[in-house]
């Protein structure tokens, strides 16, 4: 007797292989009961039985020499749960039969040493066991398909329907069964004779078994027909809606590509991309490359483990490269994204001032500034241009660094565009940048102190913080975050409007859309590298302005503060800033909370616009 045990990682069944070594082949047609058909063959007084453990990585085996009625007890023990499990895997009689055929192998010394007897009733009861028991099939993962098997046994029952109804136990050409989804789904356990590999179909199925030794029938019930049986046969093939298959079919894998991913300075006379694909199973597999900016592509069927390559061509400097590698078994699919920097050859313009895009710049500001540097220290050739025309700048032979280029006679409320060309006299980089001038009589100013102050850590000192929080306390251990910021107006004498502006970049937990902000004059001074919760100064009880959230994110918030920087500017009252609070209580959990830029962010920061006389 040989009892094949398969195991995965996260699941496994059983498949049940019977031979009777003794030097006696079994004469079905003679069979009446046990008695007799033991008495009708010839049986040596021992005989030798194994038990494999079949993992991902290999066998377990333990072998034992037993009477011919120790194997006939075993053969019949395993026979018994084979028909409970198939009448009602889930029931206590089903359970039961699990254990004392467990017991028996471990009296008999057929557990291997290096597994237990819950080892082997949980491959038994295997962890989607209880989890089939309690949903319907309708909630299984659909993995299904088309499973087939040589020379194998196979186990099948549930709700459903054997053609024919009655099997005797006698070689046949073929039988097949209809299988039904239902709550007690139809499940059908097949595995290979010959080699250590098999399949589970659970739910709407249908089955065909070709060369069929075994015993089946299908009897009625209130809830509708219900079929079993168990045998071997030749050939057999499940289409059904949910399918594993062992060993469990393991993704393909993708490693050691060339280049690394992330790598630099990858010279442009690259001539291919590598990498190699593995699949646990053996699998042969198929592969997709493509590259973004296009360089080459390629394709690959029926492979097995190993390295691939893919030829590539024309590229260019300075350019970062994404290269896509996907790669299927047949039954699962892996893919993953890998790029690479080509070298640096050309000059690199960055750090321009203004800031590319930027708005509300000054009439008068005196230059443009940029910083200049060449991946191989050349001396390089610059130029610089502008439209309208404010200034204009030409050097040779020039060394990397910052530069500066003197511009004048800027107009208001005017989009301007400049324009660097550098060149080390083999590569050349051109960049364009723009920036718009304020309205007439506006002037745009920027926070000197911004930071936060946090009920949740009242000593918690943000003002190098990138973020201007804004919460409401609620109630409970809920906590409030409340900004604070300041501008110096003191040089602007005839104010006709200030407008406070903050951009709204992101919120936790619920959308804070449509919450009144208030902002209120501060009464005391301060600055950001002490301010905390626990020591900011009090404010006036009269709000300043109020505004309600916008409905989404990526939006400016403004304040009309006018009133405020007019009485600053009169001395009416200091100058300290203001703090800005949700005043609306939420009442509950998951309080919104909105994340706005501080000046430390580096771009969308917080301004003061002042409308002044002409």
């Amino acid at each position: 007797m040989s009892i094949n045990i398969l195991m995965s990682k996260n699941w496994a069944f059983i498949v049940i292989a019977l031979f009777i070594f003794g030097g006696f082949t079994p004469s079905i047609s003679g069979y009446n009961n046990k008695t007799d058909y033991f008495e009708s063959v010839n049986v040596q007084d021992e005989t030798t039985l194994k038990c494999y453990a079949l993992g991902r990585y290999g066998v377990e085996e333990t072998e034992t020499t037993l009477s011919f009625e120790e194997a006939e007890r075993i053969y019949n023990k395993l026979k018994e749960l084979q028909v409970e499990m198939n009448l009602d895997p889930f029931s206590e009689k089903t359970h039961e039969a699990k254990v004392e055929y467990i017991d028996l192998l471990a009296e008999k010394n057929l557990i291997h040493h290096s597994l237990t007897k819950n080892d082997y009733l949980s491959l038994l009861t295997p962890q989607w066991h209880n989890q089939w028991k309690k949903i319907p099939i309708n909630d299984l993962p659909r993995n299904g398909g088309i499973a087939s098997s040589f020379v194998c046994s196979v186990t099948s029952g549930g709700m459903g329907t054997l053609l024919p109804p009655f099997l005797l136990p006698r070689p046949r050409m073929g039988l097949s069964w209809i299988g039904r989804g239902v709550y007690d789904a139809a499940a059908t356990a097949v595995g290979s004779l010959l080699l250590a590999r098999g399949f589970m179909a659970i739910g709407e199925q249908t089955g065909i078994a070709l060369g069929f030794t075994g015993v089946g029938l299908t009897y009625g019930s209130p809830v509708g027909p219900i079929y079993g049986l168990a045998g071997y046969a030749l050939f057999v093939t499940v289409n059904a809606e949910y399918i594993e298959t062992f060993p469990p079919n393991f993704p393909p894998e993708i490693s050691d590509e060339s280049p690394r991913t992330g790598s630099s300075n990858i010279p442009v006379s690259l001539s291919e991309l590598s990498f190699r694909i593995n699949d646990p199973n053996g699998d042969r597999m198929s592969y997709t490359v493509t590259t973004d900016p296009y360089i080459g592509s390629g394709s690959g069927n029926m492979k097995g483990n190993g390295v691939y390559t893919v030829p590539v061509s024309n590229l260019q400097g300075s350019t970062e490269y994404t290269w896509y590698v996907s790669v299927s078994d047949g039954q699962d699919t892996t893919e993953k994204t890998f790029s690479f920097t080509t070298v640096f050859e050309a000059p690199i313009i960055s750090n321009p001032s203004p800031s590319d895009g930027s708005d509300n710049v000054q009439v008068d500001i005196s230059h443009l500034s940029f910083t200049l540097s060449d991946p191989q220290g050349d001396l390089m050739d610059v130029t610089v241009e502008t439209q309208p025309d404010i200034g204009s700048y030409s050097d040779s032979n020039v060394n990397q660094g910052t530069f500066n280029i003197p511009v004048s006679g800027l107009d208001y409320f005017t989009d301007y565009t400049w324009y660097v060309n550098v060149t080390d006299g083999v590569h050349w980089k051109r960049e364009i940048f723009t920036f718009t001038t304020l309205p007439k009589g506006i002037i745009v100013l920027y926070p000197t102190d911004d930071s936060y102050v946090s009920s949740r850590i009242p000593s918690q000192i943000a003002g190098d913080c990138k973020d201007l929080a804004i919460k409401n306390g609620g109630s409970g251990n809920n906590w409030a975050a409340q900004p604070v910021i300041k501008f110096d107006i003191s040089s602007k004498t005839d104010i006709k409007s200030a407008t406070l502006n903050i951009f709204y970049r992101d919120y936790h937990d619920n959308n804070p859309s449509g919450r009144e902000l208030t902002i209120y004059r501060l009464k005391g001074d301060w600055n950001e590298d002490t301010i905390t919760w626990d020591n900011m100064p009090v404010h006036h009880n009269e709000v300043t302005s109020s505004i309600y959230a916008p409905n989404s994110p990526s939006n400016w918030m403004q304040w009309d503060v006018t009133s405020d920087a007019q009485d600053f500017i009169t001395g009416q009252t200091e100058n300290y800033g203001w703090i800005i609070k949700d005043e609306q209580y939420w009442g509950g959990t998951g309080i919104p909370g909105m994340y706005c830029n501080s000046k430390e962010y580096g771009e969308n920061i917080p301004y003061l616009e002042i409308g002044i006389a002409e």
